[in-house]
């Protein structure tokens, strides 16, 4: 299993490579490490994933049920006074001034 050894001479960085054999505790020891952080990462996946569709599924639900307690709108124009409907023509003046009529 190949490491990567950082070692420094005065302010110079230099990256040496190892190769340490698997039947070592350092290799074996990282390598269990890596799988069980492997292991949890998929288990918070999938546990992440199933409570969001269980959360799709309730607002399914949840809408399914508002929609069939809402009854259907009813038609309320029939209940309604009827409009005001503004006489055709011009005015007469004699009614609005209450005159009487003509004079002669």
């Amino acid at each position: 299993m190949p490491f990567v050894m950082l070692t420094r001479k005065g302010n110079k960085q230099q990256f040496k490579i190892l190769n340490v054999p698997m039947s070592s505790q350092l290799a074996a020891n990282h390598w269990n490490q890596q799988q069980a952080e492997q292991e949890e990462r998929m288990r918070m996946k999938k546990l992440t994933l199933d409570i969001n569709e269980r959360q799709e599924q309730e607002d399914y639900q949840e809408m399914l049920q508002s929609l069939a307690q809402r009854p259907a709108p009813a038609n309320t124009n029939r209940e309604r006074r009827p409009r005001y409907q503004h006489p055709k023509g011009a005015p007469n003046a004699d009614l609005i001034f209450k005159t009487g009529g003509r004079r002669r």
